[in-house]
């Protein structure tokens, strides 16, 4: 009761609520076809790419552990639950978010293969 008191009172429910709205704006954008990179937007995405992945599997990780201790506690108000619910559907979204940022990855390494090949058989 503690915990789920204390996730409702402080700004960490508002964090992941924007954790949530955030995930799902970039699983959106990423959906929409682009024009083929560039080499500068290579060199951005290859130095940069990392991040979403790694801050996905991060956040993830922190809400499963939420969720371990939410089902810890005694009380099994409606509070919990629908904390419970939202440290879930977190869960779920930085999961969807790694594998969409793993594709992006991907992508690259094809982009920077293809362009490799491209100059090959000039």
């Amino acid at each position: 009761m503690v915990l789920s008191a204390w996730l409702l009172i402080s700004p960490a429910l508002t964090i992941l609520v924007l954790w949530q709205v955030t995930a799902v704006i970039f699983i959106g954008l990423s959906l929409i076809p682009l024009a083929p990179a560039t080499g500068s937007d290579l060199r951005w995405i290859s130095a940069y790419g990392w991040v979403p992945p790694l801050l996905a599997g991060l956040v993830g990780i922190q809400l499963a552990v939420s969720a371990l201790a939410l089902q810890q506690e005694s009380s099994r108000d409606l509070s919990t639950s629908a904390i419970l619910g939202q440290v879930a559907l977190g869960v779920l979204l930085s999961w969807l978010l790694m594998q969409v940022s793993f594709a992006d990855i991907y992508a690259l390494v094809v982009a920077v293969a293809f362009q490799v090949l491209q100059g090959l058989a000039r």
